[in-house]
């Protein structure tokens, strides 16, 4: 069976740090690590050899050692239970004098949100790293990570900063005079503009709600009426378009928008010697491009795939990363128990109500829930006319009419308008992220005087 790169590494590492032969067996796909020693067994007059369990290597390459042997079966149940997040509860003082007063409680839910957040911090963080900051150890964490995985349709992809590409997001909503089109149609219209992002299909205020980019340094501003001509030349509607800018989540690229991003490749010659500004290598487009369809990838499977010198994937990964073009690692949850998405417009009526109201707005998108992911999927600011996008995961048919409320009670008089959508190309991000991190947090510390919350280290 052949050893995968990051456990064969791992184990090399391994072998050389340890006394005694050390070897790897391969057991139903997992790699477990024995030592072998010998011992000279004085009646037989022969040596006996002895095999010990050391541990096992997970797919990151972590070591994972034995559990190491406990004084009483109760402190080995303790122990597994917290591993597993269960939850112990000790009885009230004076039911068991025997027992500890303090009680001891770790929930399973609250562990699976901290391993969200921190997948959705840093989605290529060793097992070692998710156990040190959720409790757990290495072995746990990677079984609860692939239970999540599986029970959340969990997806790796990277979150690019386009704005840093030369970017910029416009909305694009249409509401048609008779017949509204449908998917099919919604389909051709993405497939024929890869600027298309993220295309709804929605019942109540449009009909269809649209996120495009456009380059900043394309001549003139964006063409709704080119737009219109473009996807439904041959239908009635009322159109609107605004520029938007996302401030809180983002938007998965679609992997359609590359024949796009590969204009901005630079090559070299007289003309253009010097890469110009918003370009970018064919090294970093291919690295953008593996990295948005698989934020697990291995790098060396890159390097080979493009025939790169061996590290140079690793090393533009980590030079994008300083140029801030990628943010982040992260994960989107593509099978969600939420029965519908709803986008709210919130409009600004009175700019005296909004700038009272501002602090009370931020604080609210980023309100904590006990729910798999974010209570808003994305946030951006409009303008024409001025105001915010909410996009809303619907988990109860009841949250769509409190999160309406919400919005009208924080901003006085505000007009809030809603759409149900029914078909989407694309989808937002769906995670679970670390507010202390997020724009809005950023700036109720720095122009509301919030105490700042402390920042856990995911690197």
């Amino acid at each position: 069976m052949e050893v995968p790169r990051l456990i064969r590494k791992s184990f090399e590492k391994l072998r050389k740090e340890s006394s005694g032969k050390i070897y790897l067996i391969p057991i139903k796909g997992r790699f477990y690590v024995y030592r072998e020693s010998g011992k000279w067994d004085k009646e037989k007059k022969k040596t006996r050899i002895k095999s010990e369990y050391l541990g096992r290597i997970l797919e990151d390459g972590t070591y994972v050692k034995k559990l190491a042997s406990y004084s009483d079966d109760f402190e080995k149940a303790k122990a597994l239970i917290a591993e597993k997040g269960g939850k112990i509860i000790w009885p009230a003082e004076g039911e068991g004098a025997m027992l500890p007063k303090e009680s001891v409680e770790v929930s399973s839910d609250e562990i699976d949100m901290k391993l969200l957040t921190a997948l959705s911090m840093n989605a290529r963080a060793s097992f070692a790293t998710l156990g040190k900051l959720t409790g757990l150890s290495s072995s746990a964490a990677y079984t609860r990570v692939k239970s999540l995985e599986k029970r959340y349709g969990i997806k790796y992809t990277a979150e690019i900063d386009l704005d840093k590409l030369g970017y910029l997001t416009y909305l694009v909503l249409a509401k048609f005079q008779k017949e509204a089109p449908g998917m099919e149609n919604l389909e051709a219209a993405a497939k024929n503009d890869p600027r298309i992002q993220l295309a709804f299909l929605s019942k109540g205020e449009y009909d269809i709600i649209l996120f495009l980019l456009t380059g900043k340094d394309e001549k003139g501003a964006f063409s709704l009426y080119k737009a219109r001509e473009e996807l439904f030349p041959d239908r009635d509607a009322r159109w609107y378009r605004a520029p938007v800018y996302i401030t809180y989540n983002f938007i998965p690229m679609r992997e359609e928008f590359f024949k796009v991003l590969k204009e901005r490749v630079w090559k070299r010659s007289k003309e253009n010697p010097k890469p110009p500004e918003g370009s970018i290598s064919n090294g970093e487009y291919c690295v953008l491009y593996e990295l948005v369809k698989d934020g697990a990838i291995d790098f060396s499977d890159i390097d080979k795939k493009y025939g790169f010198d061996k590290g140079m994937s690793q090393y533009t990964y980590h030079r994008l990363k300083e140029k801030q073009i990628i943010k982040r690692i992260t994960i989107s949850m593509v099978n969600l128990p939420v029965k519908y998405l709803a986008v709210l417009y919130l409009e600004n009526t009175n700019d005296k109500n909004w700038e009272e109201a501002k602090a009370k707005l931020l604080a609210h998108m980023i309100k904590e829930t006990n729910l798999p992911t974010d209570y808003y999927a994305l946030v951006g600011d409009a303008g024409t006319p001025t105001g915010a996008i909410f996009v809303v995961p619907i988990f109860n048919e009841k949250n769509i009419e409190k999160a309406i409320e919400e919005l009208k009670s924080i901003i006085k008089d505000a007009s809030v308008t809603s759409s149900i959508v029914i078909g989407s190309i694309n989808t937002p991000c769906f995670r679970k992220f670390d507010r202390a991190y997020s724009r809005q947090h950023n700036r109720l510390v720095e122009s509301h005087g919030l105490r700042p919350l402390p920042k856990i280290k995911y690197e």
